[in-house]
């Protein structure tokens, strides 16, 4: 599991892992400052310095659970 602080590195992980991002509602719009300044870089795989919000919002991989 990783916990989403917006600037923190997704290290840690091997290539293909499946891994849950746990992201608070509050990071979860289009103010976030990994959509406004588009950190993200690559695409399947994402380079580690990639926001998570912004590879959810690109990917269009966002699941809620209550």
């Amino acid at each position: 599991m990783f916990a989403y602080e917006p600037g923190k590195e997704f290290e840690g992980f091997s290539a293909g892992q499946v891994v849950r991002v746990e992201v608070e509602a509050k990071h979860l719009t289009q103010e976030s400052v990994g959509i406004k300044e588009r950190r993200i870089w690559g695409d399947d795989p994402y380079a580690v310095c990639s926001d998570m919000v912004a590879i959810a919002t690109h990917t269009v991989l966002l699941i809620r659970t209550p």
